[in-house]
């Protein structure tokens, strides 16, 4: 009794696997590259909002690379056209795509690097540099944004107030989502 309600069971899982491969393979393709083809790699750009950067802008490929090993039949290994000894990984064949234009094509936005920690970065070269212009503010911690009075100093010490708009929150008087337009 038990025996065959497992065989049952069983043989339910396979038939359910079988149409479930029989429907995805109705949208699959078969991967054409070869080895030499140049295609274009996904960039699955993330938003960084400290960096201003936002991934709706942000192009959705980069290249064009050139395939130059097929590892296996959905995994492909790249490289830079401009540097074909330099091997910039492999990726699976969803996250590539032809390449279908001109050879004069601008370089990649931005290079590829390798999985794995990304390397160290060198810390910046600071110059001081002597700004004329001046920005001072009256009374920085107000409760009343209008008592808030921001002034820009030109270079001839003329000032040039800034105006204030009202509030219209409960948030701090610094808070940009409470000033009205």
């Amino acid at each position: 009794m038990l025996s065959t309600v497992l065989k049952e069971a069983r043989e339910n899982h396979e038939q359910s696997q079988d149409s479930a491969k029989k429907y995805a393979d109705l949208h699959r393709k078969e991967s054409s590259y070869k080895v030499n083809d140049k295609v274009l790699v996904d960039t699955h750009a993330l938003s960084k909002s400290k960096n201003s950067y936002t991934s709706k802008f942000a192009p959705r490929r980069d290249g064009p690379y050139q395939i130059s090993k097929v590892v296996s039949p959905t995994t492909y290994q790249i490289v830079s056209p401009e540097d074909p000894t330099r091997d910039l990984g492999k990726y699976h064949v969803s996250a590539l795509t032809p390449y279908k234009g001109d050879e004069d094509y601008p370089d990649p936005v931005r290079p590829l690097r390798k999985r794995g920690r990304p390397p160290l970065k060198t810390a910046p070269i600071v110059v001081p540099i002597e700004d004329e212009h001046d920005l001072e503010t009256i009374s920085p911690m107000s409760e009343n944004v209008s008592e808030d009075i921001h002034s820009f100093k030109q270079p001839d010490d003329t000032v040039v107030p800034q105006p204030s708009r009202p509030r219209r929150g409960k948030h701090p008087p610094k808070c940009l989502c409470c000033y009205s337009d």
